[in-house]
């Protein structure tokens, strides 16, 4: 054939395909910019919707609005999906336009901004492979005519590929200055990754995700009061899928470092912590129960029920869960692993888990608190220098208190001097307890059990 006749027809299919694939691909994106907008307000816990899409051939335009409880944001979304959709199926840029709530408090937030106080832009790869970029600018102004506010901006990313959601956000710094107080927090830091939470979804990798909040220092100071308080902080949290794929566990963990406290009289005290850590964590919970309650609290938010009605559905649904999870065996632990004063350290853990049942539990039934205490298991490991008591008891209004405390536990048999060191270790069941190494005398615990027993069973309407 003639390329004479080729060329110009293969140039035309190509001009004819550039100019008509944008109106079907922006037909495309608006269906998957409507779902993902619905899918992300489940997993930020908010209800959000497209309220307006006016599609055009090359670009449209969307507004989003997003409720959480009495806050309403608005946003606004350009998208762009042609003419060369092999690059990319669509490119997004947006801004938050508006935020408002019922006793119109967060007006404050947009007022203080020149602009929009928040934009995004987003591209959606042939692939799905979607990158949103967040940006706040920096402003500094007067909130309700008194206090002097220093925002340092914000720059922040969230990428998902499928399920795999990934976030980072930095906040370099925030300054309020109200009268005597001064309140400075700088190097703010939010990371998580994870998959994102589908209730409709089969139960692996559903609740696997970490995430880290990090404030590099805060430093807050009132005059007033001749108080000062400073430290860094770290939160990290994890939840993870057990190997039976029915059931989770989650680790919360507080840390904190380089804390100092000026406190007023009497009598004032200088406080210094080196570091130190709190942590919490779950094991053994049922998937299942918590998809159950997510999807019970996001129906009754949504409906059009009252206000009262709706706490009733949400109480109802948090109390069948808990019943749900007392049915299986799970364990929760707080825990000081680790905290360290000038003035000396300890370490301490509580655990309380549960035991399989004897016999299936019926869920659509309250579990007897007898047979919920004859399944408990708790397990207490504490241990503290004696210099820090003294330390920190020579501040306190009954310096001699916390010292007799302890000296009242060791003289009990709770506790024991190990060095420098007060120690406890007691682990308690409904067929042993032992307390240092020594098990309670039968008789002693029996007594034991039956009146708790006994509290537990006339505690319950039933008397069950």
């Amino acid at each position: 054939m003639d390329k004479k006749v080729v060329l110009p027809a293969v140039a035309g299919v190509l001009v004819v395909g550039g100019l008509v694939t944008p109106y079907f691909v922006g037909m495309h994106i608006e269906d998957v910019f409507k779902e993902h907008a619905v899918a992300w307000g489940e997993t930020a816990g908010m209800s959000m919707e497209v309220s307006e899409y006016q599609r055009g051939w090359f670009s449209s335009q969307a507004r989003v609005t997003a409720r959480n409880g009495a806050v309403t944001m608005r946003s606004v979304y350009d998208i762009h999906h042609g003419p060369l959709p092999a690059l990319n199926w669509a490119s997004m840029e947006g801004y938050l336009e508006s935020v408002t709530s019922t006793n119109g408090s967060m007006q404050t937030l947009t007022d203080f901004f020149d602009g929009p106080p928040l934009s995004y832009t987003a591209t959606v790869p042939l692939f799905g492979h979607m990158k949103m970029t967040f940006f706040s600018p920096q402003t500094r102004g007067v909130v309700d005519g008194a206090a002097d506010v220093r925002w340092d901006g914000l720059e922040g990313t969230l990428e998902s590929d499928g399920d795999v959601v990934d976030m980072q956000f930095t906040i370099p710094g925030l300054t309020i200055i109200d009268g005597p107080v001064n309140a400075a927090f700088k190097g703010g830091s939010i990371k998580a990754e994870g998959v994102a939470f589908d209730p409709d979804k089969p139960n692996p990798g559903v609740w696997d995700q970490t995430a880290i909040i990090t404030l590099d220092r805060v430093d807050i100071a009132d005059s007033s009061q001749d108080t000062r308080i400073g430290f860094s902080a770290r939160i990290n949290n994890d939840v993870h899928i057990n190997d039976d794929d029915v059931t989770f566990g989650s680790r919360t963990a507080f840390n904190f470092s380089d804390v100092t406290m000026q406190l007023p009289g009497p009598p004032p005290a200088n406080l210094a912590l080196n570091e130190g850590t709190i942590e919490y964590r779950l094991d053994g919970i049922s998937i299942d129960a918590l998809r159950g309650l997510s999807k019970r609290i996001t129906q009754a938010e949504q409906s059009a029920m009252s206000e009262q009605l709706r706490s009733q559905a949400i109480a109802e649904a948090f109390g069948n869960t808990l019943k749900a999870f007392v049915a299986g065996t799970p364990s929760m632990t707080l825990a000081i692993p680790e905290f360290d004063a000038r003035s000396g350290g300890m370490n301490a853990s509580v655990t309380m888990s549960l035991d399989q049942a004897e016999a299936p539990v019926a869920i659509s039934k309250t579990p007897p608190m007898v047979s919920l205490i004859q399944r408990l298991h708790i397990d207490l490991d504490l241990a503290f220098d004696i210099s820090l008591i003294r330390a920190w008891s020579g501040i306190a209004p009954n310096a001699d208190l916390a010292l007799a405390k302890v000296q009242q536990m060791v003289d009990q048999g709770f506790a024991r001097i190990e060095g420098d060191r007060v120690v406890s270790r007691i682990s308690a069941a409904a067929d042993e307890i032992v307390i240092n190494g020594t098990p309670v005398p039968e008789a002693q615990r029996r007594a034991l059990m039956m009146q708790l027993m006994t509290n537990a069973a006339a505690s319950r309407p039933d008397n069950g």
